[in-house]
């Protein structure tokens, strides 16, 4: 059976609040891995082991916050991640002791941000051939939600909308799950 503060610690991980720091990051960061070679290429530009060193620290600091709340050294968590990775038979607590471990891999980190910029790259080239915005009409933003007047009767009170989309614009496609598990 998984200790208490070990799935306090999983929940802090999966939630939005932990998450959203990533995602921000991965999205400021993005253009920096436009045009990123393939993972298979053998050697990369030092430019994106260098931001993996800058992810690191965050994803340390970011963790290591929480625990300060809750009075828990870093250190004695790596143990009880340890110790619960040779007793736990807790899918969710091995789950979450797996994304543990990726959230520290180059490789994982390389292949979220090559897809990052090649989002970047898309949302670029769609807003450089859409046509010129009138007044009233919808717009993609550099981020590519999409804004412009609300879908709202004019006596509301929002002035804008947004909406994420991936390539296709359908919101997060299916790789976001999987890849949200594997930067917990």
């Amino acid at each position: 059976m998984p200790s208490k503060f070990l799935t306090e610690v999983a929940n802090y991980c999966w939630s939005n609040k932990f998450l959203d720091v990533f995602r921000n990051f991965f999205t400021e960061h993005a253009e920096a891995f436009e045009g990123a070679p393939p993972m298979t290429s053998g050697e990369h530009d030092l430019k994106y082991y260098n931001l993996f060193q800058i992810y690191l620290k965050l994803y340390e600091n970011t963790l290591e916050s929480y625990l300060n709340t809750l009075d828990v050294p870093l250190d004695e968590f790596y143990k009880e991640v340890r110790d619960a990775q040779e007793e736990s038979d807790d899918p969710y607590i091995t789950t979450f002791i797996d994304c543990l471990v990726a959230s520290t891999d180059y490789d994982s980190f390389y292949k979220v941000m090559a897809r990052e910029g090649k989002r970047s790259e898309t949302m670029k080239a769609l807003l450089k051939s859409s046509p010129k915005k009138e007044a009233g009409d919808k717009a993609v933003d550099s981020k590519g939600g999409v804004s412009g007047p609300p879908a709202l009767p004019s006596d509301s009170k929002a002035s804008s909308t947004r909406f994420e989309a991936d390539e296709k614009g359908t919101g997060r496609d299916e790789d976001d799950t999987a890849e949200k598990k594997s930067y917990k």
